[in-house]
């Protein structure tokens, strides 16, 4: 029997709540979404600003919206390097993506 809408499970996206004592709290990270995963296959030539890239797309507020600006991420992560590998790890891992190495390593 063909599905409909009505029957389709909707996809939603993993997400997990992380404590992050240099930005005062908690941030919500989702895993990355198809287009934004083929962004970054399509960028692998260029990692210089994969992992602040990832942070904007995938930290969220409550209400889904992006938690800081690619630029925000960048000046955070210039002084927090292993807290912002450690968040882009969890994005990986929410995401599916095998275990790689990270941009600068």
């Amino acid at each position: 029997m063909a599905l409909d809408k009505s029957t389709i499970v909707r996809p939603v996206l993993r997400k997990e709540t992380v404590p992050v004592e240099t930005l005062g709290g908690e941030i919500i990270l989702r895993q990355l979404t198809l287009s934004e995963m083929l962004k970054l296959g399509n960028a692998r030539h260029s990692q210089d600003d994969e992992i602040a890239q990832v942070l904007a797309w995938c930290a969220i507020d409550e209400q889904g919206l992006p938690l800081l600006s690619l630029d925000e991420w960048q000046a955070w992560g210039a002084s927090c390097l292993a807290e912002s590998l450690q968040l882009y790890e969890v994005v990986i891992k929410l995401t599916g993506l095998e275990k790689k190495t990270t941009p600068t390593g």
